[in-house]
């Protein structure tokens, strides 16, 4: 009984560890960001992934990929001179997912829109959702 009461302890204090370090996020595998202008933290993947991964790698965590219209002001791509001015962190290299897809006119939606970490512009991936790409989850 003694056993079983200090490991449900010991796991609680763990649990509380963790959630109290505000430099990471999902266990260590991703890196809070602090949205530039509105203050918002953000769980950025450590590792690159394909839009399905990163879509997963977030809804794990009961997240979502960030979105251009709530996240960075825009109307698809409208309205923010494809710029997210909450993301710009010019010590960051790479890219993140955002859940914004691309319709294409006669093909539907293939690509998806990422976001230049260092500068906040936004940028098409390749076709099929980034199968051969990989950028960064962006978790809110």
């Amino acid at each position: 009984m003694n056993k079983v009461l200090m490991l449900c302890c010991s796991v609680l204090m763990v649990s509380h560890v963790v959630m109290a370090d505000d430099a990471t996020c999902a266990g260590g595998s991703g890196t809070v960001i602090t949205g530039v202008i509105s203050g918002r933290k953000y769980c950025k993947s450590n590792k690159s992934m394909n839009w399905w991964n990163a879509y997963a790698w977030c809804d794990a965590m009961g997240k979502k990929l960030i979105d251009l219209n709530t996240d960075c002001g825009c109307d698809g791509i409208a309205n923010c001179n494809s710029l997210c001015a909450d993301i710009k962190f010019p010590d960051l290299s790479g890219w993140g997912w955002t859940a914004i897809p691309y319709i294409h006119p006669n093909n539907g939606p293939h690509d998806a829109y990422g976001i230049i970490l260092k500068d906040g512009f936004i940028t098409l991936t390749s076709t099929h959702f980034g199968r051969t790409s990989s950028g960064a989850a962006l978790c809110k």
